[in-house]
């Protein structure tokens, strides 16, 4: 079987999301409205993808880390109900 490899995506039917400080490692649907992003930035994301505006709302979680602390864990698993 052959795979073409050339789609393209016209740029009015794409979203691009600026947050993350690192690469994604994963990403997870909750139906349609929410996307969740998991990074080497310690951080997941769940962003609202029915905002109209430019900017999509996002709610950020960050891995604690212990006080004076360095370490930095990437998010790399992630469950949505």
């Amino acid at each position: 079987m052959e795979v073409d490899n050339s789609v393209e995506i016209p740029l009015n039917k794409a979203t691009i999301l600026r947050g993350h400080q690192s690469e994604v490692f994963i990403c997870a649907w909750n139906t349609i409205t929410y996307l969740a992003s998991g990074s080497g930035d310690s951080t997941a994301r769940i962003w609202n993808m029915n905002n109209s505006t430019t900017s999509l709302n996002q709610l950020v979680l960050r891995h604690c880390i212990q006080k004076g602390g360095t370490e930095r864990f990437p998010v790399t698993k992630m469950s949505l109900p």
